[in-house]
């Protein structure tokens, strides 16, 4: 629900009003006095003028600066970061109009942040002359997306192809021990991207600068940097998250210096581990037992095979549990209590997963891991916020099993493609590591065709199996659409077989077997007779629509997250008054390493 006022403080807790009222009165230029506009060149009507920039010709929109001021502020007897920003956008083409419409999200539960004072103009060439329309105060909003998080909404009035925008804000954080990242780039080009940070000279932080075009980074002077011309990055098909490829600088707490004696802050890893294993909301969690029904619990418990106690028992807590969407490494309620109610997040759900396979005198272990959309976790700063997911690791006769029990229809050898992200830190006493987290889980998919182009007109047989990554996606989508529509995009031409079925599918429920299908068809869309001539797509239907590497230039490694093997095979029968008159040419790749 959201209000028509700078901010709605419906869920909001007090400590949020608290740093609504310390950011209110800090904004009239005490705290930041020449920090934003002595770096950010003043509005130009001349650049109202221009339709292109030299170093991105065929950009839509171009922000003309980005410019952020930090300082790290003692208030009312405690310590608060603010954060100061203006960013100037120049619209160029038609299609990039929308950008006049922005949002600013933040993480509000337990007064984490807030975003406020927010002011914007737009800038437009009318007549020769420049006319300036400001942004109504009573046209921002803020609004709860969850119990997490929100955000600040507004469009800037007037937005139009030529038009140059501008708008600024605060953002009020109380996490003084990990900043919030400063990006240089965006997914439009940047000209100028400036970040500069005040600090007390007690407070030592260390930082480390990451992204694709980081190389560009210039140390204007101590705790300012700035970055220009850089292009904009996009999602592209077969990667890993954005954050991981953005110009970036964070900031991170090691040390404090108090009555001249310096205090180290950010723990090394081992005891980073020791830290959450005695803590409310993990190790105590761990450490609480789950109360399964004593009759199921018998049944699980005696099987005499560990592998097949380690399937029974993953295949009870994933059908059992309803995963709430929510990522989480911690655990801020009991375990039991979640397993009563049946649903939790991805931390209650493994969390119960390990309670029941060390009950079962199974060798299980948690791994904390950061999800595909997600940062990779830098090994140089140990921080609990490098993760936001936890799996588990059970260990039987050297082989190792990664668990991962909030979707039903996964089986117990596949992970979650969000989690296939390289690195997870194994988490235990004494020796805890980083590990690799495999992506040999094999999507596979085997298609043969029988067709036979007779007098009496076509007919093909086609069947198949899909298992691994390629089963459990068409699993998913016949649970969401049903057997007969997904049935209907695979072809509309299908005819009934001897057994009177039109569309035969065998394992849909059995999801640790192939999902195997078969059909037939008559005359389709695939094969084309035209006078004397007949035209065949023989992948009918099957394969890629469009080729995803069709991008001049490709700022992200290619991932695919897990390896695939695709076998397809087809057998034409001919009329023997026709002769083929051209085959695609047979082709071999070899991909270097």
């Amino acid at each position: 629900m959201s209000q028509k006022k700078h901010i709605s403080l419906i869920g909001f807790r007090p400590y949020t009003l608290f740093l609504l009222v310390i950011g209110f009165f800090l904004s009239f230029g005490i705290v930041y006095g020449q920090g934003i506009e002595d770096r950010i060149t003043p509005f130009q009507k001349e650049l109202l003028e221009v339709t292109s920039y030299p170093e991105f010709p065929d950009a839509g929109a171009v922000i003309l600066s980005d410019v952020g001021t930090f300082k790290l502020l003692f208030v009312f007897s405690c310590w608060i970061c603010m954060t100061k920003v203006k960013r100037r956008i120049h619209i160029l083409k038609e299609s990039e109009i929308s950008r006049g419409d922005v949002e600013l999200f933040f993480y509000y539960k337990g007064g984490a942040e807030i975003i406020n004072q927010v002011t914007g103009r737009t800038y437009n060439l009318e007549d020769g002359d420049t006319v300036v329309s400001e942004l109504d105060e009573e046209e921002i909003y803020t609004e709860t997306l969850d119990e997490e998080y929100a955000r600040v909404k507004f469009s800037l009035p007037n937005v139009k192809a030529g038009s140059i925008f501008e708008y600024e804000f605060n953002r009020t954080e109380t996490n003084l021990f990990s900043l919030s990242p400063w990006f240089f780039q965006s997914d439009i080009p940047t000209l100028v991207s400036d970040y500069r940070v005040f600090l007390p000279a007690n407070y030592d932080y260390t930082y480390v600068v990451l992204g694709s075009g980081s190389e560009k980074l210039e140390n204007v002077s101590s705790g300012n940097w700035r970055m220009e011309n850089l292009p904009g990055i996009t999602e592209e098909p077969y990667s890993s998250g954005l954050m991981n490829y953005l110009a970036q600088i964070r900031l991170q707490l090691q040390g404090i210096t108090q009555n001249g004696s310096y205090k180290k802050v950010l723990d090394d890893w081992p005891t980073f581990t020791n830290n959450l294993l005695t803590s409310d909301f993990m190790g105590k969690r761990i450490q609480q037992k789950v109360k399964v029904n004593s009759s199921e619990w018998s049944a699980l418990s005696k099987l005499p095979d560990e592998k097949e106690r380690m399937v029974g028992i993953y295949n009870h807590v994933k059908d059992r549990m309803a995963w709430n969407g929510s990522h989480s490494f911690l655990c801020f309620r009991k375990t039991n209590d979640a397993y009563k109610e049946q649903k939790g997040t991805s931390a209650e759900i493994n969390f119960i997963l390990l309670n029941l396979l060390r009950k079962a005198k199974l060798q299980a272990e948690p791994v904390l891991i950061s999800t595909r959309d997600m940062l990779m976790p830098i090994k140089d700063f140990p921080l609990a916020t490098a993760f936001n997911h936890v799996i588990i690791r059970v260990t039987i006769e050297g082989e190792e099993y990664f668990l991962d029990a909030t979707d039903p229809r996964r089986p117990y050898n596949l992970l979650a493609f969000e989690d296939l992200h390289q690195i997870g830190w194994l988490l235990r006493k004494g020796n805890p590591e980083w590990i690799t987290i495999p992506n040999d889980y094999p999507a596979l998919q085997g298609i043969s065709v029988m067709a036979n182009l007779g007098d009496e007109g076509f007919e093909a047989g086609l069947h198949g199996y899909s298992s691994g990554y390629y089963g459990l996606t068409i699993r998913k989508v016949i649970d969401e659409i049903g057997v007969d529509e997904y049935a209907n995009s695979l072809s509309t031409s299908m005819v009934e077989d001897e057994d009177g079925e039109t569309f035969h599918l065998e394992n849909l429920e059995d999801i640790e077997e192939p999902l195997k299908w078969k059909y037939q068809l008559e005359e389709n869309e695939y094969v084309i007779e035209s006078n004397d001539r007949i035209y065949i797509n023989p992948m009918f239907g099957f394969g890629l629509e469009e080729n995803p590497f069709m991008s001049k230039e490709r700022h992200h490694p290619v991932d695919f997250g897990h390896t695939f093997q695709q076998n397809y095979n087809i057998t034409f029968l001919i009329p023997e008054d026709y002769e083929v008159e051209s085959l695609p040419e047979s082709q071999r790749y070899i991909l270097p390493n």
